[in-house]
């Protein structure tokens, strides 16, 4: 689609929307000479809309964060999980993953907010890449992570694990058995690093927003619930330290934490894991 095929306004049109919210090209060039160097004009090109809308929507990414962050710094729970923070000056957190977690206000931007703010002797590196599988996560781990020094990975990885293409049979694009035998090596390899790793299970999908989503729906390539479920359960199963999304995102209503595609988490969806990493990082 191209922005002259449709007549909403471009920061408005969903297929925009999700290319600027989620592809970051420091990332897609991850390991090439360049790629952290572009500007905005130059990614604007990169990727194909008017430097305009990419800054409307980017300011309007970076002031849901600012508000999220605020939101958070109120509430006592976050407030005692980053007194509580077992790391020293200097450490750093490197958040790894997909969509999710490349996501212009995903938890780990507003992670790195709120600690910007309660903790900032600590260091927080987004290294999400939308489409990650836990099989791409080994391909460019050694560009991602060893260069910052962490001393703790984050990853919200699995929703893309059990992505299926359609018309071909509908088996997932990483199979149970690679996934958790992909989460195992990239521990070992996290902890070769000296760091300690900590694992998000992926949140619920709401397969019919999937379905009739203007962008999701319009392409062969499907996420269920069933799916994320199961990536989950085997996620949480060969990680040493692990968080549930699911149980959080149900308990305080899925429909509200989604975004309208049914995959993606909301602002608050993206909060709410920003608060449940901070819980989990403090009784590390």
């Amino acid at each position: 689609m191209t922005l002259d095929q449709t007549s909403s306004p471009p920061t408005r049109d969903p297929a925009v929307r999700l290319l600027v919210q989620f592809q970051r090209m420091e990332q897609l060039l991850s390991g090439l000479p360049g790629a952290r160097d572009f500007d905005a004009a130059t990614e604007a090109r990169a990727l194909g809309v008017p430097l305009e809308v990419l800054e409307v929507l980017r300011t309007e990414f970076r002031g849901a964060v600012r508000k999220y962050t605020s939101d958070l710094l109120a509430d006592e729970r976050v407030r005692r999980s980053c007194a509580r923070l077992r790391l020293d000056r200097g450490d750093r957190i490197v958040c790894l993953g997909d969509s999710m977690t490349a996501d212009f206000q995903s938890w780990a931007e507003i992670l790195a907010a709120v600690l910007g703010e309660a903790r900032p002797e600590l260091l927080v590196r987004n290294e999400g890449r939308s489409g990650d599988t836990t099989t791409d996560l080994l391909s460019r781990f050694a560009a991602a992570v060893p260069p910052h020094r962490p001393s703790v990975v984050v990853v919200l990885i699995g929703a893309n694990d059990g992505r299926q293409h359609a018309p071909w049979p509908s088996e997932p694009e990483v199979s149970d058995q690679e996934t958790g035998r992909n989460v195992v090596l990239l521990q070992s390899m996290i902890e070769d690093l000296g760091a300690r790793s900590v694992w998000l299970t992926p949140p619920p999908v709401l397969d019919e927003r999937v379905r009739t989503h203007a962008v999701l729906g319009a392409v062969p390539t499907r996420w269920d619930d069933a799916a994320s479920g199961r990536k989950a359960a085997v996620i949480a199963s060969a990680a040493r330290h692990s968080i549930d999304l699911r149980r959080p995102f149900v308990g305080a209503g899925t429909e509200g934490l989604l975004l309208e595609d049914g995959l993606h988490p909301s602002g608050a969806g993206q909060a709410l894991i920003a608060a449940e990493v901070l819980a989990g990082l403090a009784d590390l």
